[in-house]
């Protein structure tokens, strides 16, 4: 039943595009979730895929979602008249092969191919970058975060070769407000999880979210971005199978969810948000079909799981 804790979780953020990473579901599909939408792909049961969650408003259009592989998609979206290109990641952990690193990197050199003016990148790179260097001021802020591994070198070389500017190291934050994953016995805390953009100067603030009451190792890093209104219009999202979708082996199809689909574990893991800040934003009806199915004992019970999570972790 996590699909419903994960409904209640983000249901308490504010966001408009949230970015996900091991969504561990088979298909390629586009499921309509009321007042939003989940796109995702996957091959492999119950393990990798990537997707997205998308808030049904006003100014928000999906015009077309690209999986690249199982680690690699790319969705098209137009806010307020303006094309935004998003990128979400999932990189291989550090026991993969050298050739799953690069056929990861090939997607991502296609997807950023497919890609139009302003580029979101984002997603879990298991990979650390520590702190900024003197030659790596196109890509990199004043700020950086523990120390530099070859994961963490390989990321920001792909991001020099494609002039995106790592967001997490433009804001001066706290260490406590710094780190997206913690180890099993909670004695490591890294950043691995990481926003980037080929436009900078749009990025208004970045930050980790550090009380989310959902169950996962990593934690939401979420950007808010300025963006001129260009233009007044309505999102087309009431007849999905006009949303265009694209994968590479042709495997594409749409579904509308039902309650079985309820049971089925989503077990993902929310790496990154993208929250557009814009004028007049349209109201939202709440996530969940019944929002009665999230009674208060549950929502007790999360808040004490999250505490005893936080306190476990100081007494180790």
């Amino acid at each position: 039943m996590r699909i419903i804790e994960l409904e209640y979780a983000i249901s308490q953020i504010k966001w408009d595009i949230i970015g996900l990473a091991e969504v561990r579901r088979e298909g390629y599909r586009i499921e309509d979730r009321g007042s939003y939408l989940l796109y995702y792909f996957g091959k492999t049961k119950g393990e990798k895929g990537v997707g997205f969650l998308v808030k049904k408003q006003r100014g928000t259009e999906v015009h077309d979602f690209i999986a690249l592989s199982e680690r690699v998609a790319l969705l098209q979206v137009n806010i307020y008249g303006t094309m935004f290109s998003l990128i979400q990641v999932y990189a291989p952990t550090t026991a993969a092969s050298e050739a799953e690193i690069e056929n990861m990197y090939n997607d991502l050199d296609e997807a950023i191919s497919k890609c139009t003016k302003n580029i979101i990148f984002m997603g879990d790179m298991n990979a650390k970058i520590g702190k900024p260097e003197c030659h790596e001021r196109l890509v990199m802020g004043d700020y950086g975060y523990g120390n530099r591994n070859c994961r963490g070198k390989m990321f920001i070389h792909f991001c020099l070769q494609n002039k995106l500017k790592i967001v997490n190291t433009m804001f001066k934050k706290p260490k406590k407000l710094r780190w997206t994953w913690m180890s099993p016995d909670g004695k490591s805390m890294n950043e691995i999880d990481f926003i980037a953009t080929n436009i900078p100067k749009n990025v208004q603030n970045l930050n980790v979210i550090s009380k989310l009451h959902h169950p996962s190792d990593h934690r939401m890093v979420r950007i808010t971005l300025n963006i001129k209104n260009n233009k007044k219009s309505r999102a087309h999202y009431k007849n999905i199978q006009n949303i265009k979708a694209k994968a590479i082996n042709n495997n594409t199809s749409f579904a509308n969810l039902d309650d079985e689909d309820d049971i089925q574990k989503l077990n993902s893991k929310l790496e990154t948000i993208l929250h557009s800040c814009q004028r007049n934003p349209e109201k939202i009806t709440s996530n969940l079909k019944n929002p009665n199915i999230i009674t208060q004992e549950i929502k007790d019970l999360n808040i004490e799981k999250y505490i005893l999570k936080n306190k476990k972790n100081k007494t180790d």
